[in-house]
């Protein structure tokens, strides 16, 4: 089953890459700033950033062992 769901998710990327619209490509510092400070984008970075935190430094130690992860990471 491994295989066969690692297929399955390769092939669902590849059709949502290729069904995804046109984007015209940023032309200046300045329009690149502007895609990256709009308010849906600010509000992924700051959910991944904290979900990650939260897996690291809280589910980790409690889920897998008393080890700190970052001894592991560094």
């Amino acid at each position: 089953m491994g295989i066969v769901g690692c297929v399955s998710c390769i092939i669902g990327s590849v059709v949502i890459v290729i069904h995804a619209p046109q984007e015209e490509t940023p032309s200046s510092v300045q329009h690149i700033w502007t895609l990256a400070t709009q308010p849906a984008f600010l509000v992924y970075v700051v959910a991944s950033l904290s979900t990650v935190l939260a897996l690291v430094l809280h589910l980790e130690p409690t889920l897998i062992g008393k080890r700190y992860i970052l001894n592991l990471v560094f």
